[in-house]
């Protein structure tokens, strides 16, 4: 996140945030880690104005996250945001926040004991967030997500179990994580639902779970479209929706270029596979799935649970580095690749 001319604009900044000791690899957590980091955002004012109404930088980070995420747990929150802190003063500010305007809380049904409660950006953020984006070249893909962002603020009923929120919760847990490592430089990061037009140009949009750009080694900038796949449906159909798509675009850089202003993209697609429990046969099976569509080239995946533990290192399979075990350690895996 920037200043400019006193208004919060919103982006990201990964310098001052290190990422807390790697979890288990071996599943995906989304508990709070025991030990955090120091938190290296001034909870300093901003300089007034009729926009921010003086929030600090602080709420403006926390804000802007909560927009990019469509909407983060409390303990999210606390363990990304307000790491040095105890987590009662992430929920104070969160309510401090919501009373201002600027979010709104959500507690969900459950089915199996316990809480968590969730802060969802409000219209008045969505408006404040989206009117300062960043200019950069690749500008053009944010341009294009914007339609699909100018509605209604996302609205749940206290008590809610919406279908979709594990996946939307352990999307923004990897997603957030790649953000704030200490490797990585993201420049850009959103889980919006369904983040383009149907259609563009010639080709069919995906409609990735992530959305990131990113700078590798000072080269040219990278762009991620991320796939959080539960292994929930049939491969076929996997396929169809996402894998089509993807290979169609991977086929015309001028194209990428035109549309997104990157030439340089990369399809991301980590699974985790709650129900049977065999994620590398699932990885195995969407790699030859992806080698009979023709994708080959810009095609990565890999075990959710890896992402969150080494968002940085060397843990994805390709179309031509198949998973040749099904052990969930990563250093039985020497065929893989950063």
């Amino acid at each position: 996140m920037t200043k400019c001319d006193g208004q919060t604009t919103l982006g990201t900044n990964n310098q001052n945030y290190t990422i807390p000791s790697p979890p288990d690899p071996n599943a995906l957590r989304t508990s709070s880690p025991e030990e955090g980091v120091r938190d290296q955002v001034q909870d300093r004012p901003s300089r007034r104005s009729a926009a921010t109404d003086s929030i600090t930088e602080r709420d403006g980070l926390l804000i802007s996250h909560v927009v990019r995420y469509r909407l983060l747990s409390y303990s999210q929150v606390h363990q990304f945001l307000l790491p040095s802190v105890d987590i009662s003063f992430a929920r104070r500010s969160i309510r401090r926040l919501a009373r201002a305007g600027w979010l709104t809380t959500w507690e969900p049904g459950t089915t199996t004991g316990g809480h968590a409660r969730y802060a969802l950006p409000t219209s008045r953020a969505l408006r404040h967030s989206l009117s300062s984006l960043p200019t950069d070249p690749w500008a053009p893909v944010l341009q294009l997500m914007l339609p699909a962002t100018r509605r209604r603020a996302l609205e749940l009923a206290d008590g809610a179990l919406p279908k979709w929120l594990p996946h939307q919760r352990e999307v923004n847990q990897l997603a957030i994580g790649l953000e704030h490592s200490r490797r990585s430089n993201v420049r850009w990061m959103s889980t919006w639902d369904s983040p383009f037009p149907p259609r563009i140009g010639m080709f069919r949009s995906p409609q990735p779970d992530y959305v990131m750009v990113s700078d590798v080694d000072g080269a040219s900038p990278l762009l991620v479209f991320g796939e959080h796949d539960r292994a929930s449906e049939p491969v076929e159909r996997f396929v169809a929706r996402k894998i089509a798509p993807y290979a169609a675009l991977l086929k015309f850089p001028e194209a990428r270029l035109k549309y997104f202003g990157i030439r340089e993209l990369q399809i991301q697609i980590s699974v985790t596979d709650p129900y049977r429990r065999r994620p590398m046969e699932r990885i195995r099976t969407l790699i030859d799935a992806t080698r009979r569509y023709g994708g080959v080239d810009g095609f990565r995946f890999t075990l959710a649970g890896w992402v969150f533990a080494y968002p940085t290192g060397r843990i994805w399979f390709t179309t031509t580095n198949r998973p040749v075990s099904d052990s969930l350690s990563l250093g039985d895996h020497p065929e893989t690749v950063s």
